[in-house]
Parts: structure tokens; sequence; C-alpha cells
């Protein structure tokens, strides 16, 4: 438990974290880098940082993360009407230097990712996740500078949130934002099973009222009722399977001029 501006638990690479209650004020668990495992937690979220934060100022590569089974039984965000803060953050402290293309937006959310480093973030799998009050944002996913991280070259790739279940209406829309370089900041993203309020599960034509990713350009994202959602596009394992699958189909320059030269000598006898 902390209070004030303390963060809950960060793991390192591959560590794991389970059958914990975790009540903070700021971020409640941060599974940043490769390999890291948190699951069977029940996270009290109070009014600053995130419960589920996936990478703030990442660098590097890191793969493959995995968070399951948590119960969020407060998310205190909601509480905060004060017009000096979004949520309960205050106004998004814009970089130094802004770009050009530069998107001042708030971000706090209760689960997601606001990639201010340059690092790429790829497998990351969020599953079976209960809100149980009402929270001001559910998700917020996105690349872009900071107060605390002014790179925006950050890539957030191959990321699936599966069964995740808020048991009332947000007070406001999940956001994806991508990155300010190019659309393939922030691509292959899938939300299977996700549910508002007992409601049917988003699928798509993505619903306006609960998500908005149109401040920037994204690349693919999914909104599945079920398990059955396309496979994503364009990973360098499924590359690496269709390339393998389109040699086997094919017959090398050998095997062709052999099979010529036994057609030729069947002929002459």
């Amino acid at each position: 438990m902390g209070w004030f501006a303390s963060d809950g638990i960060n793991a390192g690479q591959y560590g794991t974290v389970s059958y914990s209650f975790i009540r903070v004020n700021d971020d409640g668990v941060k599974p940043f880098y490769s390999g890291s495992e948190f699951k069977n937690l029940v996270i009290w979220q109070m009014k600053n940082g995130w419960a589920i934060m996936l990478a703030w100022t990442t660098e590097g590569e890191q793969d493959g993360i995995y968070v399951h089974d948590i119960s969020i039984l407060h998310d205190d965000h909601s509480e905060c009407t004060d017009p000096g803060f979004v949520g309960c953050d205050y106004a998004v402290a814009p970089p130094d230097n802004p770009p050009p293309n530069y998107i001042e937006t708030s971000s706090q959310a209760t689960i997601g990712a606001d990639q201010g480093g340059g690092g790429k973030i790829t497998n990351v799998l969020v599953k079976d996740v209960t809100v149980e009050t009402k929270a001001y944002r559910p998700f917020f996913l996105g690349v872009q500078e900071n107060y605390w991280g002014d790179s925006g070259t950050g890539i957030l790739d191959t990321w699936t949130f599966e069964n995740i279940a808020f048991w009332e209406d947000p007070m406001t829309t999940s956001k994806i934002l991508g990155g300010p370089m190019n659309w393939y900041q922030v691509n292959n993203i899938k939300f299977i099973n996700v549910r508002y309020d007992d409601q049917e599960p988003l699928k798509e034509p993505w619903d306006a009222n609960y998500f908005d990713y149109t401040l920037r350009d994204v690349g693919s994202i999914f909104f599945c009722p079920n398990e059955s959602c396309p496979s994503f596009g364009g990973t360098k394992t499924e590359k690496k399977a269709k390339a393998r699958k389109s040699k086997k189909g094919k017959v090398s320059k050998g095997d062709k001029m052999g099979k010529k030269k036994k057609k030729e000598d069947t002929l002459r006898n």
C-alpha cells in the first residue's frame, strides 16, 4: 500500500507477481519488461496513475508480457471533478520542443500505455480482468511525446485485451493514439470480448461512444465478440510462416532440369 505518488510493483525482466493486494495512489502494476507475468491480483486504484500501466518511457525491445486474472475493486479517477484536472491527472505537460504534429491529449486510464520512450513493445496479452466500479477512461494506448519521455519514436505492436469486463459504463471514451511518425507505431491491437455494463461485447464497426482512434493514423485495430478474430497481419512470425509455405509449393530450378532430362531420356528410348 502507498500514498501520494507511490507506485505499485515493477518486477523487471522475467519477473512474476502473483496473489497480492495492491492499493497505491500512482500506477498499480507496471509490467514493462520482457517475460513479465502479473497474475491473480486485487487492485484498488486511487486517484493518480493507472491500475495496469504497460509502458511509460520504455526503451529497447520488450516482448512477451502477460497480465491475467485481475480484479480492480475501485477506480477512484471517477471521483475527480475539479476543472483543473483530466480524470485525476493534470493537463498534459507538453515536451520542450513539440513537433509540428504534436497533439495535446490526456491519457489517464485504467488499463493501457502512454509510450513516451523509443522502445518497441510486442506480444502483450492482458486477459480476464474485472473492473467493479465506474471507470473514468477504460483504455488508453498511444505513442506520444510528453514531459517525461519526449522521444515519440516508440512502437506498440501485437497487443491483445481479452475478456475485460467493466461493470459500469465509463465516464469518457477510451483512446488509441497513433505515433507522430507513422501509422505502424500503434498496430495489430485486438479487443476480444470487452464488455461495458453487462452489454454485448464491443465488435466491428467500432462504437465511437466507447473508442476514439481518429486523432492520428493507427494500424490494424480489431474488436471481436469472441476468439474468432482475424489473425494479426504483418508480424515477423506470420511473414516467416508464409514464406515457408510459399517455398514448399515451389519447384526448384534443379528439380525442373532433372524432370526435363528424365523426359528427354524417356522419349529417346
